[in-house]
């Protein structure tokens, strides 16, 4: 079980059209931040501290320690120094924040020093301070965290370990999200050069819309799920006559991926991702990641021309008045996104297919050899409002996000 959550919360009102359409609105202008720490404490002090801290009253604030956002200084602090240069990857943690606190271990008596200090600027990757520090300090014992002002939140209940121990998870509400140390531009914007990102170099963005560019994990049998949901009403008077009255043809993927984030910057990556679609709001590209659609033995296919062995997708889409892409990632690491303009049966040599006529072209013809997979490529938006990381350590966490299809419009230049 993850020690350290962190949760970023929209509210958006959706409100759908009988056909399917959607229109989203964002209710609430900035996202609300929870955290939930696990606390545990072994001895009679700390264990006192935990229990007079779960009785305190809602309206006192804190400042609490954001243990999964651990910064390093890059190089010695002189004595007195107002100015602590951090590596470049964690200054998005940094943003709006008032206090941080800089902690010391002192290895000659074992025990370690830890500073509260206000942040006068961010510019770059310095942090610039309003005073200084009363000894030199090692990049090698010295690490930073930021201080976010926070309500605590009712607890369910706190453990007792003997007379002596505690255990409680603590939760917390961010309330100082909007101060006036505001980054520059770039580290708002997303990080591209990431160890292993976008192997098959998907676009930024399709038809002026963004692509969603992680990929899922596969540890566990249920670490992608897929449901399909029907625009339908079922009209039951309990008789046992009933009739399906359809609102329209489509079927809707919904589809969820847990995801490994193994460093800082795709952590940050995904937090700026859910902020700039804000939560449930805005529509996104988003590639399925499995093979939809099988190639036969035989290179029947051409660049605008795809032959599927499945060949009753015919009868499963032909129906379906919704025209998806695909995208064909290929062995060399390319890929290439066409829309599937129509199905139809063929019949090559005593053998059925499913021909999927092509739109658009594809840069290079697909072939049993050059073929990785061909995935559906799914206009999408987050099922939930709410993004939720668990934490493995400051660099590593896991996240478990939902997607919907939608019937957006959208402008094909």
């Amino acid at each position: 079980m993850p020690r350290i959550t962190e949760s970023w919360e929209f509210k958006t009102d959706i409100l759908t059209a009988y056909d399917g359409t959607e229109q989203r609105i964002c209710t609430r202008k900035y996202p609300r931040h929870f955290l939930s720490y696990d606390y545990d404490a072994m001895n009679q002090f700390h264990s006192q501290m935990l229990r007079a801290q779960v009785r305190v009253k809602q309206d006192i604030p804190y400042y609490i320690p954001m243990w999964q956002n651990v910064a390093y200084i890059t190089e010695p602090l002189t004595k007195l120094s107002r100015q602590i240069p951090i590596d470049k990857d964690y200054v998005y943690d940094f943003r709006d924040v008032e206090y941080i606190e800089l902690f010391v271990g002192d290895t000659v008596t074992g025990s370690n020093r830890n500073y509260v200090r206000k942040v006068k600027n961010v510019i770059d990757n310095t942090l610039y301070l309003t005073r200084g520090f009363p000894k030199d300090l090692d990049p090698k014992n010295t690490f930073i965290l930021p201080l976010r002002k926070c309500s605590v939140q009712p607890i369910q209940g706190l453990n007792y370990v003997f007379s002596n121990g505690s255990g409680v998870t603590l939760n917390f509400e961010d309330i100082g999200l909007t101060t006036i140390n505001k980054l520059s531009q770039k580290y708002y914007d997303y990080d591209t050069d990431i160890k292993g990102w976008n192997r098959y170099h998907l676009p930024e963005k399709f038809l002026e819309k963004e692509v969603f560019l992680f990929a899922p994990v596969w540890v566990e049998d249920n670490d992608m799920q897929l449901t399909v949901n029907k625009n339908t009403n079922k009209l039951d008077n309990k008789s046992g006559i009933f009739l399906y009255d359809l609102k329209n043809d489509f079927s809707y993927d919904i589809i969820s991926w847990t995801i490994n984030l193994m460093s800082k910057k795709e952590i940050n990556r995904i937090i700026k991702f859910f902020k700039n679609m804000r939560g449930m709001q805005k529509g996104f590209w988003l590639p399925s990641m499995v093979n939809d659609i099988q190639l036969p033995e035989e290179n029947l296919s051409s660049n605008d021309v795809i032959y599927t062995s499945f060949y009753g997708m015919t009868e499963y889409y032909l129906s379906n008045g919704r025209q998806k892409y695909i995208v064909v990632f290929y062995n060399d690491y390319s890929c290439s996104i066409a829309k599937i303009k129509s199905y139809s049966s063929t019949k090559i040599n005593g053998i059925d297919y499913c021909t999927l006529k092509l739109a658009t072209p594809l840069n290079k013809r697909p072939t049993k050899e050059n073929v990785h997979m061909i995935s559906y490529f799914n206009y999408v938006r987050f099922n939930d409002d709410t993004l939720q990381l668990n934490y493995e350590s400051n660099i590593v966490a896991s996240v478990t996000c939902t997607f919907r299809e939608i019937d957006d419009k959208l402008e094909e230049k």
